[in-house]
């Protein structure tokens, strides 16, 4: 089995973005998402929740806490987060790693590799069906 590990966001990807964001509450579950991470547990995945929530970063430190308490805080969370929606919990990290296969994201925009055009540009003069193939054949070689 060729396991892979695959990087979803929190906020705004796997939950619901809440309309005032509070650090101290994890919005609602996206249906259609927990049943892709859910796709990815049966194929034998390893899934890693990929928030910046628990980033050891003064710029979102409460006052009065420490970074490490404050992000200790959020991973248990995110944590318990996950054990109500699929009855597990995930590694939660939130430094990017080689080691990750693909990452689900609702801020970042799909690059085409070493071209430096977007997925979106492309989109706009390429057939889709060209670049799913290309991108298809690019991930066999690559394992």
């Amino acid at each position: 089995m060729n396991r892979k590990v695959i990087a979803v966001d929190l906020d705004g990807t796997l939950a619901h973005s809440l309309p005032v964001f509070n650090l101290e509450i994890i919005g609602d579950p996206i249906e259609r998402m927990v049943a892709r991470v859910e796709a990815h547990i049966k194929a034998g995945d390893k899934i890693v929740i990929f928030s910046a929530r628990v980033a050891e970063d003064e710029s979102i430190t409460p006052a009065g806490t420490t970074n490490k308490e404050f992000a200790a805080h959020q991973r248990a969370l995110i944590e318990s987060w996950c054990e109500k929606t699929f009855s597990q919990v995930f590694e939660v990290t939130a430094i990017k790693s080689p080691l990750f296969d693909l990452i689900y994201d609702d801020r970042a925009a799909q690059i085409i590799p070493d071209q430096g055009e977007t997925v979106y540009e492309a989109l706009g003069r390429l057939n889709v069906e060209k670049i799913v193939k290309r991108q298809i054949k690019k991930s066999r070689v690559r394992k």
